[in-house]
């Protein structure tokens, strides 16, 4: 097997995971560009995005209070579906309450950026 089959059936096992445990969540995408009329105005742009998404929660030993704190959560997307650049992730919605993300932690599975870890807070 090679490293692409072998990156393939993982990506496969991702997506059954987040299928599974996953809840479809709203990421929101902010995108910055510049205004057209006027260059020294930046305009800002939110695009939600419909995402497979699994939250889960800290280990204790990783809650240290500054980096991580208490309630923090981490929440596990497929790149793959997001097709975007999970640094613009701004927040991420679930029902009526909104995390935002804190720090992103994209993986690789031989060479493919296929899931990414993002750390969230209330």
């Amino acid at each position: 097997m090679g490293d692409t089959t072998i990156a393939q059936d993982i990506l496969e096992g991702v997506k059954e995971l987040l299928a599974e445990l996953g809840s479809t969540r709203i990421l929101r995408v902010i995108t910055k560009t510049e205004d057209p009329e006027n260059s020294t105005n930046v305009l800002s742009v939110n695009t939600d995005v419909d995402n497979e998404t699994y939250f889960y929660d800290y280990e204790s030993k990783y809650i240290n209070g500054t980096t991580v704190k208490e309630g923090d959560k981490q929440a596990l997307i497929d790149l793959l579906t997001f097709g975007q650049d999970p640094k613009l992730i701004d927040c991420i919605i679930d029902g009526t309450e909104v995390w935002k993300v804190i720090k992103v932690f994209p993986t690789e599975i031989a060479g493919i950026g296929a899931v990414v870890v993002l750390q969230i807070r209330k």
